[in-house]
């Protein structure tokens, strides 16, 4: 009987879904995220449905903040093995890593261009926090915000065509204690505020279409749930509605799935997925670690060694999350 119900639970974990997950799509790859599972941070992939995690680096360095490539074949992350944090490279399954930018400061939060051609990435100069751009091979970084006084500007997302930059910045509140979704030419000319509730509104993510933002925000309740808006920051939509803290949202390859980080089954972040409208929301990984900050690679990237999820996370992130409804 045992071995019986065993079986049926592992036949669960390969076939169920949520009633109106979208579930990805097999044109999507892996998902690329940061994990302390094995002690420090390292950045981690397993495949879209959450199964096969495999550790990518092995530094005893923090190693973070990781993002695909457009094309599947690089990842861009935030390390900090030879001291001050700064913006590595490496190929999709680990190997051949090396350092792009050397700074004075902190250098994080690497996102690619839709061409593969850049990297923006947050640098702290001189005191001062901004986004800045290199090309992919580490030369001419320029900067491309400009902060004001006490303003902070961080979390940079390239726009699907290229030509603007997403990124959060707290250069209207001098607390400290709101931020806004700000999005500037790739030329620094057009700075436009997008959001503007009192709020913490952080962490942008273009849709593939380039139709839609999503984002965390602490909303009109305080509570950081994940929200949505058209590219102008026209419609408004809270896609999470949950009392725990979801945030750093990012779209499947084909715009059918929003993945994120969240800690509403437990005091550690787990990484979960919906669909793009909000429903279907379920768990990925729970392993009492800390895993966040997901990047969703584009099918076709090289496999690299991988061994199965235990059975206790598999099951538990199998099991569908009907306490939480879907975004309104």
């Amino acid at each position: 009987m045992v071995l019986a119900g065993l079986t049926a639970a592992l036949l669960f974990v390969a076939v169920a879904q949520p009633a109106g997950a979208a579930g990805p799509a097999p044109r999507n790859g892996p998902i690329v995220f940061t994990s302390d599972r094995a002690g420090g941070n390292d950045v981690w992939a397993m495949d879209p449905d959450g199964a096969h995690p495999r550790r990518l680096t092995d530094s005893g360095a923090a190693d973070e903040q990781a993002a695909v490539s457009p094309d599947g074949t690089r990842i861009a992350f935030a390390s900090s093995r030879e001291g001050n944090s700064e913006i590595w490279l490496m190929d999709a399954d680990g190997a051949n890593p090396h350092r792009l930018t050397v700074g004075t400061g902190a250098e994080t939060e690497p996102t690619w261009s839709p061409d593969g051609r850049l990297i923006a990435y947050t640098a702290q100069v001189g005191g001062s926090v901004d986004v800045w751009l290199a090309d992919a091979d580490g030369r001419h970084r320029r900067q491309l915000t400009k902060d004001v006084d006490y303003a902070l500007d961080y979390r940079p997302a390239f726009s699907p065509d290229g030509r603007r930059v997403a990124f959060t910045s707290v250069r209207n509140d001098e607390e400290g204690e709101n931020a806004d979704v700000w999005r500037i030419d790739v030329d620094g000319t057009h700075l436009t505020r997008l959001t503007t509730a009192p709020a913490f509104d952080t962490d942008p993510a273009y849709s593939p279409d380039g139709r839609h933002i999503a984002f965390t925000s602490t909303g009109t309740d305080g509570n950081a749930d994940i929200w949505q808006m058209n590219a102008d920051a026209s419609n408004l939509i809270r896609l999470t509605i949950d009392p725990a803290f979801d945030h750093a949202p990012a779209f499947s390859p084909d715009g059918t799935a929003i993945v994120f980080a969240s800690d509403r089954r437990g005091n550690e972040d787990g990484i979960w997925v919906m669909s793009a409208g909000g429903s279907g929301q379920s768990c990925l990984t729970l392993d009492g670690a800390t895993d966040t900050d997901p990047s969703w690679a584009p099918a076709g990237v090289a496999a690299v060694s991988a061994a199965p999820p235990t059975l206790l996370g598999a099951l538990a992130c199998a099991i569908p999350d009907t306490s939480h409804p879907p975004g309104q």
